[in-house]
């Protein structure tokens, strides 16, 4: 299965409690034959890139705040996003 459409449209929640958002995508950067997971692409903006329009400012995080993958959601440490 692959990973990302599996978590597609999960819910991040920030361990505050504030919900950031949904996921649409996984950015990721290529190393050697495979790839490492690097952002969460989510939210309305990029739910729009996902759509194909470009925004340059999308709502990511780094795959390092990720504390916990639920069934339902994501949970995330940081509660402000890249822009």
């Amino acid at each position: 299965m692959n990973t990302a459409c599996g978590w597609q449209l999960r819910r991040i929640r920030a361990t505050s409690g504030e919900i950031l958002g949904r996921l649409y995508d996984l950015r990721c950067q290529h190393r050697g034959d495979g790839a490492i997971v690097t952002e969460l692409v989510f939210g309305r903006r990029g739910l729009l890139e996902r759509l194909g329009f470009r925004d340059q400012r999308l709502d990511t995080l780094p795959w390092s705040c990720v504390s916990e993958i639920r069934d339902d959601e994501i949970i995330v440490t940081a509660n402000t996003p890249t822009r």
